[in-house]
This record gives C-alpha cells, sequence and structure tokens, in this order.
C-alpha cells in the first residue's frame, strides 16, 4: 500500500516533467512576443548597471533632474499627480484592460527608477540627481514616474480579480450559452442542492455501479447544475470522467468512444486497469464486428485460450476493488441523441461499464429518453429506465426573477446597455421601491409607455431561453435605443422569440392594419389588430392552444390600444411602426431625425434635407421616406410627401414610382386623412408644383410622366387632371425663359416636358402654346440656341451621330419655316457651321448627320 501510493507519486512527478517537456518544444511557446520578452529580461538581467546609467544620462537628467524648483514647477507636478491618479481611477471604474504595450510604458520607467532607489539605499541622489519639491524636501519631481508604476499595478490586479464579471466593451454584448464553471455565479441557488447530491455521491458505498439521473428540459441548466454538483465533490481521491456521447459520431462510436476514455483516464492511476479496460473494450467489440471478423477471432480462440467477456469483466472489478478510488462518471446531452444512441448509452450504464465502485451521473430529459426507449420496448419502457437509473432528482425550482436576473446581469455587462439596466429591472421584476418617486417617474418618461406590463415570465422558462432572449433583445435594441419604447421592444421582443413568424407577418402588416381613432377628434391613424389576417395566419401556422392565447395576449397589449397620448412615440403610431423593425437596416440616418421631421414644421423640412445632404445621408433617407405607406395624420402625409419630392429633385431621382402608389391610396387617403376633402387633397400637390423653383426640369418631367402614364394606360386615372399638369408645365417653360433670356438645353427640355399626347405614330404632340413660347424665345435669342441646337443621337459618341433638336419642325409648323429659322442666324463662325451642318441634316431627309468638323468652343 506505501509502495502503491509512492509509485502514484512518482507517476505524477513524472507526468508533470512530460507536460514541461512538451511545453518547451511547443512552437507556440517560441512566439515572436516571448523571445522578445525573454531577450529584454535577459539583457537587463545582464547589463542592469549600464542601463541604469544610460537611464539617467538620457532620460532622468535631460528630462528631470534639469526641472527648475518653485511653487511653479510644485504646482505642475502635483497637477500632474493628481490628473495621473484620477486618470487611473476612472479606468478602474470601468474596468478598462491595459493592453502589452501599455503595461511597457507604465512599468519600465517606473520599475527602473524603484530599482534604482533600492540599490542605492533609497537615496537616488547616489546615482540620479534629482530635484526636490521647493516646497517640502521628502518628494522629488521623479517621484510622479512611481505613481505610473502604481497605477499599473493597480489596474492590471483589478483587471485580474474581477475577471468574467468586467463590463464588457463595446459590441461585445451578446453572451455565450455555456454550463456554469466552477467558480462561477451560481445565480439560480442550486449550489445548496447540488452540495446535497454531492454529498451523497461521497458517502455512497457500493460494490455494483449506481446511477443517478438529473431531470430537466432542454435548456434548464442540466450541464450547469452537473457543474455544480462537481464542484461539491469533496472526495478528493474520487476519480472524475466526463463523457459526452452527443459529440461521437455514431452508435458504434459511442461504446469504442467510452471505453477509449476511460481507458486514458484511468490510465494516469493505475496502468493495469488501463490495460484491463483496453481487453474487455476489445472483447466487446468482437461480439459487434462483421461475420467475417467474428469467424476469424473464433478461429484464433482454438488455438490459444480468449478469456469470455464474463471473465475479462470481472478481472477490471477486481482492479478497480483494489485502486480503492471511487469512478464518477457524468455524462451529459443524452436527450440530444437519437433513440439507438440513447439506448446504447443506457446499455453502457446498466450492462458493460456497469462496474464496481463506478458511480454514473446522467443528465437527461425523462419525457424525451422513455420515448426513446417505447419505440424499442414499448411494453416495459417504464421499468426500463427504473432499473437503469437508482435515483432520479429533477433540477430544483427555482424563483422565475432568477431569469429575469439573469438577463438583467448580462445587460449590466455592456457599458452601452447599463444606462437602460434601472428601467429593465422595473419592468421584468418590479423592484420600484428602491428609488424615489420623482427619479422613476422621469425614468420611464423617456422609455416606458406601460411599467406594469410584461410577459418575460410567461415566454422565458428557462436559463437557456433566457440567455437567448438577452442575446436577441440586446441584438434588435441597441441600434434603436433612443428611437423605441423599452417596454414595447421587450415584449416585441418576445413576441419574435416566442414566434418568429408571426413577428415577420407583424412587421409585412399582414395580421395589423391601420385604423382610425375617431373617438380622439382628428384623423390620426392608429396600427390595430388585423383579425382576419391573425385568423389567416394561424390556419397556414398551426400553435398550440396555450401558445396561441400567449401570443394573443402579446398582440393584444402591443397593438391594442384605441387611444394614444398626442405626440408619444409608439409602435401604433405610423410614423414609428417601421422604426421597431429596422435595427441595422440604416446605419446612417437617425430614426429619431426621420421621425422628427413627419411630425415636425413643413418649414423645417428643407433646412433637414440639407443638413442630410452635407452629412451624405440625404440618400438614404429619400430610400425611407418612399417606402412610408402608412401615416399617422394628413400632417405627417404631406411632411412625407415634401421630403420625398424635395428630396428627389435635389438627388435627381425619379419618384412617378412612388406617385403611381400614392394615386392608388388616394382614395384611402382622402377619406381617412382629409375627411372625404378631396380639393383639400388635390390642392396640397397643386402647392408643390406651384412652388417649384427654377429650373423647375424635375417637376417639368414629373408632370410629364404623370400625364404619360394615362396616355399608356397605366393610371386610369390621376389626382390632378392632364390640363392642370399642362398648365404647371407651360408656366414652367414661360418662367425660365422670361428669367433667363436664352433657349439652351433646360429650355428645350422644358419644352418636351409640355407634351400633351402622342399621336397615331406614337409621336409626342407639344402644347401649341409651349411651342408658341419656344419660337418667340428662339427669334428673340437666336444666337444663345446655337450650342443647344445640335444633340446626340444616341449612338457611341466616337460615331459622332448627331440630329438637331426633335421639337424645331413642331416649333416652327414646318420644316421650311425651320430651314428660314436657320437661314436668318446672325453671322458668325459658329452659325455658318451649323447651318452647313443643318444642310447635311436635311440632305439626311431631316434624320441624322455625322460631324466632320470641329465646333468652335
Amino acid at each position: 500500500m506505501h509502495f502503491s501510493s509512492l509509485w502514484l507519486k512518482v507517476r505524477a512527478f513524472g507526468g508533470a516533467c512530460r507536460k514541461a517537456a512538451l511545453r518547451l518544444i511547443d512552437p507556440e511557446t517560441y512566439s515572436k512576443r516571448n523571445i522578445f520578452l525573454f531577450g529584454v529580461l535577459l539583457v537587463a538581467f545582464v547589463l542592469w548597471k549600464q542601463l541604469l546609467g544610460l537611464y539617467n544620462q538620457y532620460v532622468v537628467a535631460p528630462a528631470l533632474s534639469q526641472v527648475p524648483r518653485g511653487p511653479i514647477t510644485d504646482v505642475a507636478a502635483s497637477l500632474l499627480a493628481i490628473a495621473s491618479i484620477l486618470f487611473f481611477y476612472t479606468k478602474v471604474r470601468a474596468g478598462y484592460r491595459l493592453s502589452f504595450w501599455q503595461r511597457m510604458v507604465l512599468f519600465v520607467p517606473g520599475l527602473l527608477y524603484a530599482a534604482a532607489l533600492f540599490f542605492n539605499g533609497f537615496d537616488p541622489e547616489n546615482t540620479w540627481n534629482f530635484y526636490t519639491f521647493h516646497s517640502t524636501e521628502r518628494l522629488r519631481y521623479a517621484d510622479t514616474v512611481l505613481l505610473l508604476l502604481l497605477g499599473g499595478v493597480v489596474l492590471t490586479g483589478y483587471s485580474i480579480w474581477i475577471g468574467a464579471s468586467a463590463p464588457r466593451p463595446s459590441g461585445s454584448y451578446l453572451q455565450e450559452d455555456v454550463p456554469l464553471t466552477r467558480t462561477a455565479a451560481d445565480s439560480l441557488n442550486w449550489r445548496p442542492e447540488a452540495r446535497r447530491v454531492a454529498q451523497q455521491i461521497t458517502s455512497l458505498s457500493t460494490h455494483a455501479s449506481f446511477a443517478i439521473g438529473v431531470l430537466g428540459k432542454w435548456g434548464d441548466g442540466k450541464s450547469s447544475f452537473l457543474k455544480l454538483i462537481e464542484s461539491e465533490l469533496t472526495d478528493t481521491k474520487a476519480i472524475v470522467i466526463h463523457f459526452n456521447p452527443w459529440l461521437v459520431e455514431s452508435t458504434a462510436a459511442i461504446r469504442k468512444d467510452f471505453f477509449a476514455t476511460l481507458k486514458e483516464r484511468l490510465g494516469d492511476y493505475s496502468g493495469e486497469l488501463a490495460s484491463e479496460i483496453g481487453t474487455y473494450a476489445n472483447g466487446l467489440a468482437s461480439v459487434y464486428d462483421n461475420t467475417a471478423a467474428k469467424a476469424v477471432k473464433e478461429a484464433a480462440s482454438f488455438f490459444w485460450d480468449t478469456p469470455t467477456l464474463t471473465e475479462q469483466f470481472k478481472k477490471v472489478n477486481e482492479v478497480i476493488a483494489r485502486l480503492r478510488r471511487k469512478i464518477i462518471i457524468f455524462i451529459d446531452d443524452i436527450d440530444r441523441l437519437d433513440k439507438d444512441e440513447v439506448l446504447e448509452t443506457l446499455r453502457l450504464v446498466r450492462n458493460t461499464a456497469s462496474f464496481g465502485n463506478t458511480i454514473f451521473v446522467l443528465a437527461y430529459d425523462k419525457q424525451y429518453v422513455s420515448n426513446a426507449v417505447k419505440l424499442t420496448n414499448q411494453a416495459n419502457s417504464s421499468q426500463y429506465l427504473e432499473k437503469i437509473v437508482q435515483l432520479e432528482i429533477p433540477l430544483p425550482q427555482f424563483n422565475p426573477n432568477k431569469l429575469a436576473q439573469r438577463t438583467l446581469d448580462i445587460i449590466q455587462q455592456s457599458t452601452e446597455l447599463r444606462p437602460y439596466h434601472p428601467a429593465l429591472k422595473d419592468l421584468l421584476i418590479g423592484n420600484t421601491a428602491s428609488r424615489p418617486a420623482d427619479t422613476f417617474q422621469q425614468h420611464y418618461a423617456a422609455h416606458m409607455r406601460d411599467p406594469k406590463v410584461c410577459f418575460y415570465p410567461e415566454v422565458i422558462t428557462n436559463m437557456r431561453a433566457a440567455i437567448r432572449f438577452t442575446n436577441l433583445f440586446t441584438f434588435d435594441f441597441l441600434p434603436l435605443a433612443k428611437e423605441v419604447q423599452l417596454d414595447e421592444m421587450v415584449n416585441l421582443t418576445l413576441l419574435k422569440f416566442k414566434h418568429p413568424a408571426l413577428y415577420e407577418a407583424i412587421k409585412a402588416m399582414r395580421v395589423v392594419k391601420p385604423d382610425f381613432d375617431i373617438m380622439a377628434g382628428r384623423s390620426e391613424s392608429i396600427i390595430k389588430v388585423h383579425e382576419e389576417g391573425l385568423d389567416a395566419f394561424y390556419k397556414q401556422n398551426p400553435v398550440e392552444t396555450d401558445d396561441k392565447e400567449l401570443l394573443d395576449k402579446l398582440i393584444q397589449h402591443l397593438f391594442g390600444n384605441d387611444h394614444l397620448p398626442p405626440g408619444q412615440r409608439t409602435i401604433q403610431r405610423p410614423s414609428s411602426f417601421s422604426v421597431y423593425f429596422s435595427a441595422g437596416s440604416f446605419d446612417n440616418v437617425p430614426l429619431a431625425e426621420l421621425e422628427e421631421l413627419r411630425l415636425g414644421s413643413a418649414t423645417a423640412i428643407m433646412p433637414k434635407l440639407i443638413h442630410w445632404q452635407g452629412k451624405e445621408q440625404l440618400a438614404e433617407a429619400f430610400e425611407v421616406l418612399v417606402h412610408v405607406r402608412e401615416f399617422n395624420d394628413r400632417a405627417d402625409f404631406e411632411n412625407v410627401a415634401t421630403a420625398v419630392l424635395a428630396a428627389g429633385s435635389i438627388l435627381d431621382r425619379s419618384v412617378i414610382e412612388w406617385m403611381r402608389e400614392i394615386n392608388s391610396l388616394s382614395k384611402q387617403i382622402i377619406e381617412n386623412l382629409y375627411r372625404q376633402d378631396v380639393e383639400t387633397f388635390k390642392q396640397f400637390f397643386r402647392h408643390q408644383f406651384a412652388n417649384a423653383k427654377d429650373p423647375y426640369l424635375y417637376e417639368a418631367h414629373l408632370a410629364y410622366n404623370i400625364k404619360a402614364d394615362a396616355w399608356r394606360g397605366i393610371t386610369t386615372s390621376f389626382f390632378l387632371s392632364d390640363l392642370e399638369l399642362n398648365q404647371f408645365t407651360l408656366n414652367y417653360l414661360s418662367r425660365y425663359l422670361d428669367a433667363n433670356k436664352k433657349v439652351d438645353y433646360t429650355a428645350f427640355g422644358l419644352h418636351r416636358w409640355n407634351g400633351e399626347k402622342v399621336d397615331r405614330n406614337n409621336m409626342i404632340c407639344i402644347l401649341p402654346a409651349a411651342n408658341e413660347l419656344m419660337m418667340h424665345a428662339l427669334q428673340a435669342y437666336p444666337d444663345t440656341a446655337l450650342q443647344a441646337l445640335i444633340v446626340p443621337t444616341g449612338q457611341p459618341p466616337q460615331e459622332k451621330h448627331l440630329t438637331f433638336q426633335p421639337f424645331l419642325m413642331q416649333i416652327f409648323g414646318s420644316w421650311p419655316a425651320v430651314d428660314g429659322f436657320i437661314a436668318s442666324l446672325p453671322d458668325s463662325e459658329q452659325a455658318r457651321q451649323v447651318q452647313a451642318e443643318y444642310q447635311l441634316y436635311k440632305d439626311s431627309g431631316y434624320r441624322e448627320f455625322i460631324r466632320t468638323t470641329v465646333a468652335p468652343a
């Protein structure tokens, strides 16, 4: 017995030496950083005196010892010391972690100074000529270097001490779903129950194996409970082995990997036991081998005496008995296996590996495992499990607030989310008594609509769900934190977590729709539940009755209010609805600014658009605005429409598709937002066209496209008539010509957009009044038209295919009249070239010509 104990110690020492040797030959040991550190330490050890001298000569003397003594220097040094202390204090409070180079900067100067003080009897004047303070000789100006060293030590030590509880840096707020570690906080207070189980395991004495089952649903925390049991074991001689069959690739491999794990782990304590387990595992493998391999082994057994499986099993038990150590095997994730793998794992526990003094601790969902057994042994499925597992321990019950606390703990770890921790705590747990009423009310005024309603306990029922929900909530909430109501976002995320398809249906407005708050005495749209759409969704996506009731409560809470306080941001207000579903969609445009534009004054729209243009945000804002289809009220609609038209003009983006959709919604808009006042609705758009600014091209082109839609039969009606649109385009042309006194490309463009119809040849017919305006302008300012008379035909530019303005014949009424205008151009070199090229154009039958000479600039 004494020899066995000594042998174990020798083996342990040999194992440690082997690991050290492997560490020496590990390539990671010789990384560039480690080699650099080793070189620095070696040089410092060999040349420390020379280094101190050089440091004194080139750093201390120029920087510190020549500082003039006096009250001003004292104050400056004191302020530097105070600033250093405050700097390190704030960093410690924030849980800041120093990088390698930051530690070098802080530690090296201070360590050198401290070394000089130590090696010179704490009298630096023997080596270094430091000045003392003017006001006291107990301090030297160079002592401020020691503050850097002290701050670095404190900050490094504090970072190590707080460990995993340090606040997560920006962007790293997601939480991994892993079991508790041995040192992790037991947020569910399961440790006392785990301690009781561990005490039973420690005191258990059995010649046969014993199996304990830890029962719980997926995500309830079975793996964490196993970790807690292990951490509470007091038997220091016990051999703890972990086996996870879920990590094994097949049913046959479960048995092989299990015995390989046992052999490797027990080999550290007994070579004989490892050998016997290997022999036993090989014997088991022969039972399951294919026919050919089994025949070879049977033939071999004819010549050699091969022990039976029963004899091999007995031999393993004898070696375990001599070892005098308890073997504790933890098997997790059984309820993740398929039925054959479940049965193979249970067979290991009950038969093939039921060695003496061996305790199995299994974690599984009993219903899942029973169903797997029932598929093979339908008659005795319940007795089957009872025969294998001698003690079943359901996971301890816990207060649902513990799950909410887990969410709050994760929120607390993120510096970006921490400001919302108090409001979330009041919402999830309802702890409102800990703060004064005025602070509480002020806090919720910014973040909450109704702090009393939250469905967290009904949706989140286990620890895994708490972690997954928190990750989902923080991922969606953080980009929108200043844009949405906190309680609405929590409940919306709960709905998304519970039923993602229903969340998408809400987002697509298939189960909700805009309604109107008639009782409020104003035409204001409110997003309400669409009962028919919701019933249709449930028919396509059946859910359990209990789940349906919970989902209905969530939807009714989010969209069931009939009255909304004026100006409150809520998911039921159309101007805010899309914000709740836009996390990460629009990274550059603050959604609050978009909502401010929609709900603000019409006079503030253009300054806001110019502001966005300056910050290169206008294009993204335009994309948001053109997709708005639900509006709070008339003012909201008119602000959006004004912004779309103005932004489109600035960006030169077509809005004809938007106008088509508004046209299709015009009946609904007039009925709900304008109280059937069609004239006021039309007057708004008349105002938009009437307020167009020089050069008018954008509005003229839009008006032309609206008319062209009617010609092509795309829209059968529009809220502005062709007559009104013609009047606008004609007015644009007249105002431009009067103001600019020239006929350029813009003038010809405005003339083109005065088309009133297309003829049987699909040619655009220009308004006669527009033709007359252009003819008078060409005759009044012919020299200004020379550059704009000739245009490309659309062929590749290297071909130099050109033509004259296509509507010249309509302007003058006939080609002879055009010929006369060209011939009467004021004499100039450019006019002569235009006349020569017009002759080429005329010779081609008024189609096109190829330029052979270069026109003067």
